[in-house]
């Protein structure tokens, strides 16, 4: 999962330090670009974020972003709807009265049957078989 934030010279940072915070949590990879008033963002975000600035209407990438080394699966598995996580949960294991299980019980089973280097590519295949979604 890559995640990209969007700061222009005109938005506020008053939101940025809970989006790292929350980002942090859940994203393979994110990325922050901005304009050239908040170029010094890269001195805010965590090592492993990467930094785009837009200086005259070229993008420059700053730093390249590396893999995320603390993500919680727990964060991350909370993007899924209930039946994804069944989904994912039965390919592993057969779990009597699952569907009568709550969606939190669901996300912790998820979590405790996979590891951070698959559960991340699971999430974004079904991510993309979404559909009518807005």
């Amino acid at each position: 999962l890559i995640g990209w934030e969007i700061k222009s010279d005109h938005d506020s940072l008053l939101r940025l330090p809970r989006q790292i915070e929350e980002y942090s949590k859940c994203l393979e990879y994110v990325n922050i670009v901005t304009g050239d008033r908040y170029s010094h963002v890269i001195d805010f975000v965590p090592s492993f974020w990467g930094v785009f600035v837009c200086k005259n209407n070229k993008l420059i990438q700053v730093r390249k972003a590396k893999r995320n080394p603390q993500i919680d699966l727990l964060a991350m598995s909370k993007i899924l709807w209930k039946s994804e996580c069944i989904q994912l949960i039965n390919v592993r294991e057969k779990v009597h009265g699952i569907y009568r299980r709550p969606r939190y019980w669901l996300q912790r089973r998820l979590v405790s049957c996979h590891t951070v280097n698959d559960l991340p590519g699971k999430i974004c295949n079904i991510l993309a078989q979404r559909m009518h979604w807005r």
